[in-house]
């Protein structure tokens, strides 16, 4: 289980202000071998088109991941 919480700033130059987002999410996870799946609930906090204006997503989210195993296998004597 994962609790994230992160902020995000925008450093272009139309940008109105600095933090104009912040994604709060709560994820699940369950392994498989090299296989993981992440699964659980993101509120994403973004700023309108309209400055000073936000909007609050809702959403479901699911990422997968596979790890590759990339050491060499050695000879047993």
């Amino acid at each position: 289980m994962a609790l994230s919480n992160e902020p995000l700033m925008n450093l272009g130059e139309e940008a109105t202000a600095p933090f104009d987002q912040n994604r709060i999410s709560l994820i699940l996870a369950a392994c498989y071998r090299g296989l993981m799946l992440q699964t659980g609930y993101m509120n994403r906090y973004v700023q309108s088109s309209t400055p000073g204006s936000f909007t609050s997503n809702h959403a479901l989210v699911s990422w997968l991941f596979y790890t590759l195993d990339m050491r060499k296998e050695t000879a047993e004597p």
